[in-house]
């Protein structure tokens, strides 16, 4: 089961007892969360997993709304070492623009009142879980980066189609425009703004090669404010022009296909 909710400034929910598996995920503002004797901050761009049988209790920004959307899993119990094997997975990791995407792919399957919307969900549900892991496996394998890092791409994955400034950025990664620059410098070799445009330039690239619409339409869908704009920077990043990538990324999977 997928949703999404908004509360309102000081809301609360529970005490309850967690009946499924369940993956939280804040958009914007934050939450206290206690589990049992335990708690936890989890603040906006971050998803937790939440196990089934514990007691929970919900405390939410006091002086901003918050929104946040969740996931959850009912399964026969009894799988061999279940417990033992989700009791060593942290609390919570950065939310990918992958766990964000499957998040909307299972509200609007949700929304689908046709019965094979069920099944979808299920399958996307398990894959919202897997990608969690993933990201927990990255974290692991490389050193992690300073959380702000973290909530300004989440930030930008989140509003890169939409007009937004560096001050935005910061603002949601908590921290100042030059403190921010800095810490993108250093552990990114970029500033936020070039990643926004490369990211910009990535989803574009994305459509321009997988759809056939319109490289105007493409250009506005993520984001850039004319094609020219855009034309500029898939340029500067692939050394051709978005018609001459496209043309020649379906011209190889032509040539793929009659092998």
């Amino acid at each position: 089961m997928f949703g999404r909710v908004v509360y309102e400034p000081g809301s609360t929910l529970g005490p309850r007892i967690q009946d499924g598996l369940q993956l939280v995920g804040i958009e914007s503002g934050r939450a206290t969360i206690q589990v049992e004797q335990k708690r936890h901050e989890l603040k906006a761009g971050w998803m937790c997993l939440l196990l089934p049988g514990h007691d929970e209790h919900f405390r939410f920004a006091r002086r901003q709304q918050t929104r946040h959307n969740w996931c959850t899993m009912h399964f026969e119990p009894g799988i061999p070492d279940f417990d033992e094997v989700m009791q060593g997975l942290p609390f919570a990791v950065p939310m990918t623009p992958l766990m964000e995407s499957l998040i909307e792919w299972g509200l609007q399957a949700r929304a689908n009142a046709h019965q094979s919307a069920s099944p979808l969900c299920v399958h996307l549900g398990q894959s919202l879980f897997y990608a969690w892991l993933a990201a927990h496996q990255q974290t692991k394998a490389h050193h992690p980066h300073p959380s702000a890092i973290e909530l300004a791409r989440v930030f930008i994955a989140q509003y890169h189609t939409h007009p937004i400034l560096l001050e935005d950025i910061a603002t949601a990664a908590n921290v100042s425009n030059n403190h921010l620059i800095r810490l993108f410098k250093d552990h990114l070799d970029i500033t936020p703004s070039r990643y926004l445009w490369q990211y910009r330039t990535q989803r574009g690239v994305e459509l321009l090669l997988h759809t056939g619409l319109p490289i105007t339409q493409i250009a506005q869908r993520v984001g850039f404010a004319t094609p020219f704009h855009f034309s500029r920077w898939v340029k500067q990043i692939h050394n051709v022009s978005p018609r001459q990538l496209r043309e020649r990324h379906w011209k190889q999977t032509h040539q793929k296909a009659i092998r």
